[in-house]
């Protein structure tokens, strides 16, 4: 709780002394206007998480492409490369304390998310957010992907948030990572809150969030941890996608 005050309060002086305003054309008010929120367009066909092949509910093609991995599909809700004014806004959301941000980018992750309900068959959706470790929490505050899934049960009349996963390792940033390091870096990194009965994921279809995706060794890693605590499926649902470039 103290965690939060302390970014709470270093958010206001930094507001007092630079007043938000759009990062794209400048106006005070938010981070982003109206206006220029347009701008950032929602996915329409999503594609394979492995090869990236275009399809509708952004299923894996085939046995081949789904080996290496532990969810079984991955809804986006918008493309991170070439788009500098989403880069600088998650940017904004995740390093410098701008937790507000949470309900712009939730509001996209519901709307994406609305779209996918029936073809999903979601009946009671369990939001289950990748957690940080107690260490970077303590830094920052707040967890970004808590914030965007208890927006997202706001949002949603039948859901609630299961925040079962911990981290145990506070390992390296994953964007200073080539694909396989990601991998070697996140291995036994999270476990499962089995103490409290009502975080039980066990037959239950989840969903599982975060804000930015490149290889999914994350989303793939909790996962993996979701599915060994009896996860019927495993939903991802990101922010946004990115492409790695080494």
């Amino acid at each position: 709780m103290f965690e939060f005050y302390y970014v709470f309060m270093i958010r206001m002086i930094l507001d007092l002394f630079f007043p938000k305003k759009c990062l794209a054309c400048g106006i005070l008010g938010n981070h982003i206007c109206r206006n220029c929120s347009i701008k950032l367009r929602l996915k329409g066909n999503q594609c394979c998480p492995n090869c990236r092949k275009s399809n509708k509910a952004g299923i894996f093609c085939n046995q081949k492409c789904s080996n290496n991995f532990s969810f079984d599909q991955l809804i986006v809700c918008l493309d991170y490369d070439g788009s500098s004014l989403l880069r600088e806004l998650i940017i904004m959301f995740k390093y410098k304390f701008s937790a507000d941000l949470s309900r712009f980018f939730g509001e996209l992750m519901f709307r994406q998310a609305e779209k996918f309900r029936q073809l999903l068959s979601w009946d009671i959706i369990y939001l289950v957010p990748v957690p940080l470790h107690k260490a970077r929490l303590k830094y920052r505050g707040f967890n970004q992907s808590l914030l965007l899934a208890e927006y997202l049960s706001k949002r949603f009349k039948r859901s609630c948030v299961l925040d079962c996963l911990h981290r145990l390792k506070n390992s390296e940033r994953q964007a200073k990572l080539g694909k396989l390091e990601r991998q070697i870096n996140l291995q036994g990194a999270f476990c499962l809150n089995v103490k409290n009965p009502n975080l039980s994921v066990s037959g239950r279809r989840v969903v599982l969030i975060d804000d930015v995706a490149t290889t999914c060794s994350t989303l793939n890693e909790c996962a993996k941890t979701l599915k060994s605590g009896g996860a019927k499926s495993v939903t991802g649902l990101v922010l946004a996608r990115g492409h790695l470039f080494c």
